[in-house]
């Protein structure tokens, strides 16, 4: 049990010593200092040095304090610095993902308006070949109009062709068309003239 916590006791001075040099070897003058003045004191002896020996050991201790209050401080200025530097950093990523997600918003935006313009401009196509495909139609029907209109015109001449040509006959007068024609001629006959009926009943000179 004794050697276990000598072993233990021997591992925290050495950290201790490790850690903190100049205090262990600032304490260790002290007491060797205030040994030596006991000494001295029982021999009723004077010496110059225990004075000295002291106030160095004093010197080193407080010097091992400040620098371990130093050192503390230090890691503690590092350790700020590195949790700025971290948030600092957390913040950058995270503008970062913001600027990302803004682009990527933007750029699905961009999709979409090239999809509603390139939909519009089929829109417009589409439009303009009905337009076109309508145009087409009205041209073909007047096309169609116009040989019918010629079809027609052409079948009234050839009407006009096969119909036998009447002579028109021509009286001086009601006497003479009585002559040949004694209950006088209809309107639709070769020798019939408006001003010899007089009574506009369609026929000419009739008794």
């Amino acid at each position: 049990m004794n050697g276990c916590l000598t072993i233990i006791l021997a591992i925290i001075a050495l950290i201790i010593v490790i850690k903190y040099p100049l205090v262990i070897i600032g304490i260790i003058l002290i007491v060797w200092g205030i040994r030596e003045y006991k000494i001295n004191k029982q021999l009723k002896a004077k010496s110059k040095l225990i004075p000295i020996i002291i106030i160095f050991g004093c010197a080193l201790s407080i010097s091992g304090c400040t620098l371990a209050i130093n050192d503390a401080e230090e890691k503690k200025q590092i350790e700020l610095i590195e949790q700025e530097e971290a948030k600092r950093q957390q913040e950058l990523k995270k503008q970062q993902e913001e600027l990302e997600r803004q682009k990527e918003l933007e750029r699905q935006e961009e999709l979409e308006r090239q999809k509603e313009l390139e939909k519009q401009a089929e829109l417009e196509r589409q439009k303009e070949l009905e337009k076109q495909a309508e145009l087409e139609r009205q041209k073909e029907l007047e096309k169609q109009a116009e040989l019918e209109r010629q079809k027609e015109l052409e079948k009234q001449a050839e009407q006009k062709r096969q119909e036998p040509v009447v002579e028109q006959e021509y009286f001086s007068n009601c006497k003479e068309m009585n002559v040949v024609y004694p209950n006088g001629v209809p309107e639709d006959h070769p020798a019939y003239a408006s001003a010899r009926d007089r009574d506009k009943d369609g026929w000419a000179c009739e008794k």
